[in-house]
């Protein structure tokens, strides 16, 4: 039951040597206003996946929120911050947190090791993306051995290339000295 997770079905996706997921959304067939108009359908629906088999989210259920991320170091942090306004309803339970990056094949076997772990069917399982990618969207739509949240922060480098967190034209260079 478990291989449907860690078999690989290739979608059209840029996939780099070191198994991490590209973000040229062009070779997926999606442009900008694609993606945030997903991002925002997911952001606002807040739907718990799986409720109608586990029932609703209770005071004492655990949260487990995997980040599947593609942020550099500075910029997680106000992802952070921004993503917890989407959790303020869960905020009084136990909550559990595991860092995915954009290596697909790490997510896989975190979800195949979740769907092993004892009365994992009790908690949430919140996949917070800073990136939007089909095929992670079509895994975590697959989990069904618990309930499932997924959000998306909305101003993520894939969908503002050329605005901040981008690199806009009047920025200074990456690479450059405190002196220039």
């Amino acid at each position: 039951i478990l291989h449907k997770f860690l078999t690989y079905k290739p979608k059209n996706v840029t996939k780099f040597a070191n198994g991490t997921l590209g973000n040229n959304t062009e070779l997926r067939g999606l442009t900008i206003p694609d993606i945030l108009r997903s991002i925002h359908r997911y952001n606002s629906a807040q739907a718990i996946n799986n409720e109608d088999i586990f029932g609703p989210v209770q005071n004492d259920t655990l949260i487990i929120v995997i980040q599947v991320s593609s942020a550099s170091f500075e910029i997680k942090k106000l992802l952070y911050i921004c993503q917890f306004r989407f959790l303020t309803r869960f905020l009084n339970h136990r909550t559990l947190f595991f860092q995915i990056h954009t290596r697909i094949v790490y997510l896989r076997h975190l979800i195949v090791s979740l769907a092993q772990a004892k009365d994992i069917e009790t908690t949430l399982l919140v996949f917070s993306h800073d990136f939007y990618d089909t095929e992670a969207n079509d895994l975590v739509q697959a989990v069904d051995f618990a309930r499932t949240l997924q959000i998306f922060y909305p101003y993520s480098i894939q969908t503002h290339p050329d605005t901040f967190p981008g690199q806009a034209k009047g920025d200074c260079p990456r690479d450059i000295n405190y002196q220039q």
